[in-house]
């Protein structure tokens, strides 16, 4: 009865707030006393075991999981009212006694106890940060976090005073002979190390709201008391996590660190070893830019804590091992010398978790991290081609029956990222055995995860060596390029095959057109082929971004082609590429990828203007246009009248060109406004503005794009193209004003919609 009661109660605080709030301070009360209660039985039951279940003599595990579960839907209350800005205050009057008693039911269980130590799995997956299992300890985790994100910097001194109170009743318990009197520490260095960031920045400050230098001297107290390697371990993940600050000094980080050495040893608790590692893997990241000094301290102790980890990597299974994985990558990238210095058991390592582990995308991904970080190493590259490219040489040989599970396709991710990360020139193995090797297995496949593996591989080949591939046996090498993207290109082949052929022929375009020739016309006309029967937004975008590139570095030679060829209905391809290419650009996504097309679209537009040239003049593309209906006629929603009209391409690049500004406009409000508070939770929330041609829904999809393409050959074209390096907004702001200066200004404004108008007055001082 009492948990449906708060269930009602969390529904009318996130959902009717104008109607609780009166009431609300007669509510908390009660709600306070019915969380608070709970918690002495909840310490001695689950948390201690001191005293036997209540629900032993009924169904003990239906009556004990309603008990954890009603104390789960206080925390849900207690986060509805902490998240309604309506009641903010009131949270913040008790946050002292809501941290203390949330740390009160963080306290690791006795069962918790018991499975971590029969399962280090479930340990380190328990303890992750974004740990998937829900109890108790997690979600009051939850809720600390919650208060973290809404009071920020004023929650430090009410952790300061919880913290304070809860020290003393854990040295009043064991005074008192408690033997559980250490896991009200481990729950307050939790969630210290959940601060961690807010800590760490009052400290820069030079504020005091919380003492960083006197807690730490807690814990390094507690550090060495060996009375569970639970706490043995909280206490040097805690100091690791502050291990870059200023309260550190060189004799407490030696004294940290010999500690963390001994715990990692083969002779130490499970457990406690996963905590040691946890503690490298941090002091690794801290420290990679700390002073000469303290480097010096960890470095010595490096070669230490690989041993112990790789003791640990035949122990676990799936978590501990990607744990180990994690932690390895920091290892390795701390310092280029010791890292060498143990390649010789490092990429053997590497090479046998790929072999084992391929079929898990997770531990995959860490092997990739990994290959880079070795590849990038000079001390490492030698050995670490000479013993894997064989090994992905023969991989490639194998025909799909003979391959089982670890497949060409995956054996072409890990070529690519060896090469991607490998400096000009390329070894002999890689272009004498590697690229013929891989040519051959996609030229043979059918499928499609093959072929598209093998095209980002390629293209890693030529981005970084296009003159050692094309030169490969006396021009064999063009010929096995061409083949490949002839084959990707081919309209028959599956569609998902061309999802980044257009970045292939990019790359191929920009760092090999001078040894392309007339095959450059080949490979348009094969883009423009394949582009007649794509339907996937991502495949056309590839496809046609080709093009847009070839504008901004082209322009005379694109025109002169899609001039002169013809397209699917006979006439040039010019139309058909812009009806493509200017329909679509509206769903373009990525932020590489909306630039580059934006702002060829604007370099088109200004070349149109400025030198009327009629290749672009003449063309027209279809558009569905709204028409007003009949004033005779009565009108209604659903006898809305489009039809569809020609439209020169440039009206249609103008009108992109002022949709695209408004839209990062809004995108930018939108942003902010998502980030305040709202006065009032039953209000609305307000629409972006439509246009006529950005359709509604844009701004949640455009959020999506955000996301950033881990695309290393990406990533550096981006920082060699000027373009790239400027707001798009202010880019676009200066294009229009600049271009109202142009006599043909008003000839353009005279297509524009009234909407489309009134957007363009936001951004141009003029009457029009």
């Amino acid at each position: 009865m009492k948990k449906s009661i708060l269930k009602v109660l969390c529904y009318m605080i996130r959902d009717m707030p104008k109607i609780i709030q009166p009431h609300i301070n007669m509510i908390l009360p009660p709600i306070w006393q019915l969380m608070t209660q709970p918690a002495d039985m909840y310490v001695k039951v689950m948390v201690n075991g001191s005293v036997q279940s209540p629900f032993a003599e009924c169904d003990e595990d239906d009556e004990s999981a309603t008990f954890s579960s009603m104390i789960l839907q206080h925390f849900d209350l207690i986060q509805a009212i902490i998240e309604s800005g309506k009641f903010k205050s009131t949270i913040q009057n008790v946050l002292t006694d809501l941290i203390y008693i949330m740390i009160v039911y963080m306290q690791i269980t006795e069962e918790q106890i018991e499975n971590w130590t029969e399962d280090p799995e479930k340990f380190v997956q328990d303890d992750e940060e974004e740990g998937i299992d829900f109890s108790i300890r997690v979600s009051a985790q939850d809720v600390l976090l919650i208060l973290l994100q809404e009071y920020e910097s004023k929650i430090l001194p009410a952790l300061s005073e919880a913290l304070s109170r809860h020290c003393v009743v854990a040295d009043a318990e064991k005074n008192a002979g408690n033997p559980n009197w250490w896991k009200i520490h481990e729950a307050c260095m939790l969630t210290v190390g959940n601060y961690e960031i807010l800590i760490a920045e009052q400290g820069e400050k030079g504020e005091n709201a919380f003492n960083l230098s006197e807690y730490l001297n807690l814990v390094r107290n507690l550090m060495n008391q060996e009375v569970s390697s639970f706490l043995s371990g909280r206490c040097i993940w805690l100091m690791s996590q502050f291990s870059k600050s200023s309260v550190y000094t060189m004799q407490l980080l030696t004294e940290v660190l010999d500690t963390t050495l001994n715990y990692i040893g083969g002779d130490k608790p499970i457990v406690l070893r996963i905590s040691a590692v946890r503690a490298v893997h941090c002091f690794c990241e801290n420290l990679e830019g700390a002073p000469e000094e303290k480097r010096n301290i960890l470095l010595s102790k490096l070669t230490g804590f690989f041993e112990g980890i790789l003791a640990l990597a035949g122990v676990g299974k799936q978590n501990l091992l990607n744990l180990i994985l994690e932690t390895l990558q920091a290892v390795i990238s701390f310092d280029h010398e010791f890292t060498g210095s143990i390649q010789s058991k490092m990429i053997p390592l590497t090479i046998a978790v790929f072999l084992k582990h391929h079929a898990d995308p997770f531990t995959l991904e860490l092997v990739h991290d990994l290959l880079k970080t070795l590849s990038q190493n000079s001390y490492c590259l030698q050995p670490l081609q000479e013993k894997l490219i064989p090994t992905i040489v023969s991989i490639l040989n194998l025909h799909r029956e003979q391959a089982g599970s670890l497949t060409p396709a995956t054996a072409l991710e890990i070529l690519q990222t060896l090469v991607v990360n490998c400096k000009p020139p390329l070894s002999d193995s890689l272009i004498e055995n590697a690229f013929p090797a891989m040519v051959h297995c996609i030229l043979r496949s059918d499928d499609p995860a093959v072929m598209q593996n093998g095209g980002e591989c390629l293209r890693a080949f030529v981005h970084v060596a296009a003159e050692q591939v094309f030169k490969y046996k006396n021009g064999e090498g063009l010929n096995y390029i061409m083949q490949v993207t002839t084959m990707l290109l081919n309209p028959t082949n599956n569609e998902s095959t061309a999802a980044f052929v257009g970045k292939l022929v990019i790359t191929l375009i920009t760092k090999a057109g001078n040894f392309l020739g007339e095959n450059i016309d080949l490979l348009l006309k094969g883009v423009i082929s394949k582009l007649q029967l794509v339907n996937a937004l991502n495949v056309a975008m590839s496809l046609l971004l080709a093009f847009a590139h070839l504008f901004l570095t082209q322009m005379e030679a694109v025109l002169n082609f899609l001039s002169t060829v013809p397209g699917p209905t006979g006439e040039p391809a010019m139309a058909f590429v812009f009806g493509n290419w200017l329909n679509r650009h509206a769903d373009f996504y990525g932020s590489y990828e909306r630039k580059v097309s934006i702002m060829a679209l604007c370099k088109i537009f200004e070349y149109g203007v400025t030198a009327k040239d009629i290749r672009i003049t003449s063309v027209s593309i279809k558009e569905q246009v709204k028409q007003p209906m009949s004033a005779s006629k009565p009108r209604t929603r659903s006898q809305t009248v489009t039809e569809w009209v020609a439209i020169p391409i440039l009206v249609k690049i103008f009108k992109l060109i002022i949709g695209e500004l408004v839209y990062l406009q809004e995108y930018e409000i939108a942003g902010e406004e998502s980030d305040q508070a709202t006065e009032d939770d039953e209000e609305e929330p307000s629409q972006p503005q439509d246009t006529s041609v950005y359709a509604s829904g844009r701004l949640f999809n455009r959020y999506e794009e955000e996301i950033e393409n881990n695309d290393p050959l990406l990533e550096e074209l981006i920082r060699q193209e000027p373009m790239f390096q400027n707001s798009m907004e202010e880019n676009l702001i200066k294009f229009l004003q600049n271009f109202s200066r142009d006599e043909h200004f008003r000839e353009f404004v005279g297509h524009l919609n009234e909407e489309e108008k009134n957007s363009l007055r936001r951004y141009i001082e003029i009457n029009f």
